[in-house]
């Protein structure tokens, strides 16, 4: 490879640092590199070799993570061997915080995973009686209205929720009165509840207080179904039936968990849904 008259051209550049011409382009554009020469005919850019040890250090710190406008300011400042130590462990914490972030994620991704599996593997409309484990949530009134707009009440609640604890660590889902149901056969909620799965403090936000309570261990009749929230009713009417005909005795309301949400071909959101009453 020649030196081209000022220096090296981008191409070149590109093959000498393993470069793309694009990201040469944009750190020209950023003002992160810009060319030692530009031909004022051609418009072609060259690059000095005095500006290899700036190329080796912008690929050095983007390896390790570091933004670009980071490495920007960073190539401002006077440079030393302490200098270089200082950013060093600094990109190490930085990595170290990713680190865990990226591990709270797995954790999420692991936890979604295992719940929607686990109600997948249970024939949907077909009620089952299953052992649960305590389960720690939040829980907020809601006045069931006409004027009150269950997916508007939920996301107001969601959004509470996610400022704190991020969006990928809860499962929403909603207590429905087992008595007023079995009375009058109408649905009445009675509280958004956010379920999780690690300890947690309550909290206030918008105005509105989320409790924290738990849901017993023990056994639960449950019914798994995938529609959308309106048909509820057919599958609180199968857990009353079943508990009756298993002769057992309701010791909770609804609780009824939307596992996973989605939008069908036709437009229409539906989940994955899975509804459970403590019996004995």
């Amino acid at each position: 490879m020649t030196a081209i008259r000022s220096g090296f051209s981008i191409g070149e550049i590109s093959q000498l640092f393993g470069l793309s011409v694009q990201s040469l382009r944009h750190y020209d554009k950023l003002g992160l590199l810009k060319p030692a020469h530009v031909d004022p005919e051609s418009n072609y850019r060259y690059y000095s070799r005095e500006q290899f040890l700036f190329i080796r250090f912008i690929r050095y710190f983007k390896a390790l993570g570091m933004p670009l406008k980071d490495i920007q300011a960073v190539l401002a400042r006077d440079m030393s061997s302490e200098v270089i130590l200082e950013l060093v462990r600094d990109q190490s914490s930085a990595i170290d915080r990713k680190i865990a972030e990226l591990v709270d994620l797995r954790t999420a991704v692991d936890s979604f995973t295992e719940r929607l599996s686990k109600a997948m593997t249970h024939q949907p409309g077909q009620v089952f009686v299953q052992q649960r484990s305590e389960r720690t949530v939040i829980a907020y009134d809601y006045a069931m209205s006409s004027t009150n707009d269950l997916a508007l009440g939920m996301r107001q609640v969601l959004m509470d929720v996610e400022r704190t604890y991020g969006f990928l660590t809860y499962e929403p889902a909603v207590l429905a009165s087992y008595d007023d149901f079995v009375r009058t056969g109408i649905v009445r909620l009675k509280q958004i509840i956010v379920e999780f799965g690690h300890p947690i403090d309550a909290f206030e936000e918008g105005g509105r207080v989320g409790r924290v309570t738990t849901f017993p261990e023990g056994t639960y009749a449950s019914v798994v179904y995938e529609d959308a929230f309106d048909a509820s009713p057919s599958y609180y009417g199968k857990l009353v039936q079943f508990i009756a005909d298993a002769h057992l005795e309701a010791r909770s309301d609804f609780m009824h968990s939307m596992v996973a949400s989605y939008v069908d071909d036709g437009g229409t959101g539906k989940s994955l849904h899975e509804v459970s009453v403590l019996v004995r």
